[in-house]
């Protein structure tokens, strides 16, 4: 009875074993998810790197239920990665686009838009790449947006 019991202990730490390399064998020790690769904003606009002196900055931006960003503008190039939330973005006087958890987008630059967080909290991870001292977001001075650039 006890050399039977052995057979199984070595029967079930044999399949163990094997179990185990096999989850070795299918799970590379590293890999690489691309989430974004792209030559342009989500509306389509171009991108344009700064000149001066660069800077790169990361934030993530948190932000409640029912939270409208107002209007405003990215001078420079930003790569948003959504961490959790529904945000829908739209350009003055132009296109809307939702972004949910998951989801990786060049926001556009140098054009007017505004968010409102449809699920939230939501949380953005963005990287901004621009020139030391240049803001990453502008708020318009005046009402007159048609004529108004992003510019500070």
């Amino acid at each position: 009875m006890a050399k039977l019991k052995y057979i199984f202990l070595f029967f079930i730490l044999t399949i163990s074993l094997s179990c185990a390399q096999k989850q070795l064998e299918t799970k590379p020790p590293v890999s690489v998810e691309e989430i974004l690769n792209t030559s342009t904003s989500w509306d389509g606009g171009k991108i344009i790197y700064p000149e001066g002196d660069p800077e790169i900055r990361g934030i993530i931006i948190e932000l409640q239920e029912g939270v409208d960003t107002g209007l405003h503008c990215h001078p420079v190039p930003n790569l948003a990665y959504m961490l959790e939330g529904e945000i829908e973005v739209e350009v003055f006087d132009g296109p809307k686009k939702l972004f949910k958890n998951g989801d990786a987008f060049e926001e556009v630059i140098n054009t007017w838009h505004r968010g409102r967080v449809l699920k939230g909290p939501a949380k953005v991870l963005v990287f901004y790449v621009g020139e030391i001292d240049t803001p990453i977001s502008i708020k318009p001075k005046t009402t007159d947006l048609s004529t108004e650039k992003c510019v500070e």
